[in-house]
């Protein structure tokens, strides 16, 4: 059985967001604000037989964008006036 479940993810030192405890065939659905956290939704299964650890950065407008990673969401922060892109590094 499927369940949605939503992730904290909080920016580390490295600039990296990790979810250290997902189902390995997660499929991500939203990444937003709420609140003041950035949270991520995935539809999970409820008893997955495997899990692993998924990285994501976040990369503000302008900046460099690593060729390891794809696009999930654009975020907006204080009003409009921040806006960070986030992207999952892709498992090579």
């Amino acid at each position: 059985m499927k369940v949605v479940y939503k992730y904290k993810l909080e920016l580390e030192s490295s600039g990296i967001a990790s979810v250290f405890s997902i189902d390995s065939e997660a499929q991500i659905l939203s990444v937003q604000r709420q609140f003041k956290d950035v949270v991520l939704w995935a539809l999970v299964e409820k008893n997955p037989k495997f899990v692993t650890r998924r990285d994501f950065v976040f990369v503000a407008t302008g900046q460099e964008i690593p060729d390891t990673v794809s696009y999930l969401a654009t975020l907006q922060s204080f009003g409009g006036d921040i806006i960070t892109h986030v992207f999952e590094v892709k498992v090579k």
